[in-house]
C-alpha cells in the first residue's frame, strides 16, 4: 500500500510538470489582418527587466525601445506552460497564434509563475505518518501582438 502511494503522488507530481504549453488570444480593435504564413518570422520585443531565462527562450529579442513608432496593437496573449516546459516553448506558441492575428512581432508584457497545485505522498510505518509536499508551479506569461505599417522595416 505505502509504494502505491508514492507512486500516485509521483504521477500527481509528473502530471502536473509535463512539458505541455498553451495560449489564449483575442484580437484588439476593429481591423483585422490576413493570418500570416507558418513561415512567416515573428520579432519578439521585451523590456531589458526581462528575466534572463526568458530572453534566453525568446532569442533573438529585441527592446521595446526599439520598436517601429508606427506598430500597433492588434492583440493579446496570454501564454502557460507546465513546469518542465521551456521558455522557448511557450514563446514559439504566442508566435503562431500572433502569424493567426496577421501579427508581425509580440511584445512580452508580463510574466511569472503561478501555482498549479502541491502533490503530497507520504507513508506509514508502525504509528509513524510521513507526508512530503511539494508545490509545483506553471509558467505564465503575456504578450500584445503587433501589426508593423506596410513601409515599416523593424530594426
Amino acid at each position: 500500500m505505502r509504494h502505491h502511494l508514492i507512486l500516485l503522488g509521483l504521477l500527481s507530481m509528473l502530471s502536473l510538470s509535463c512539458g505541455c504549453v498553451g495560449s489564449d488570444y483575442v484580437p484588439v480593435g476593429t481591423a483585422t489582418f490576413s493570418p500570416r504564413a507558418d513561415s512567416f518570422p515573428i520579432a519578439v520585443y521585451a523590456p531589458l527587466e526581462t528575466p534572463v531565462e526568458i530572453q534566453k527562450g525568446a532569442a533573438p529579442m529585441k527592446l521595446v525601445s526599439d520598436l517601429p513608432s508606427d506598430a500597433i496593437v492588434i492583440g493579446r496573449i496570454d501564454g502557460s506552460g507546465a513546469a518542465l516546459a521551456s521558455w522557448q516553448a511557450v514563446v514559439e506558441d504566442a508566435k503562431r497564434k500572433a502569424r493567426t492575428l496577421g501579427g508581425d512581432a509580440i511584445v512580452i508584457t508580463d510574466w511569472g509563475g503561478r501555482l498549479a497545485g502541491v502533490s503530497s505522498f507520504g507513508s506509514t510505518t508502525g504509528n509513524t505518518t510521513t507526508t512530503t509536499s511539494v508545490p509545483v508551479y506553471y509558467k505564465v506569461i503575456s504578450f500584445n501582438v503587433l501589426r508593423f505599417s506596410p513601409t515599416t522595416t523593424p530594426s
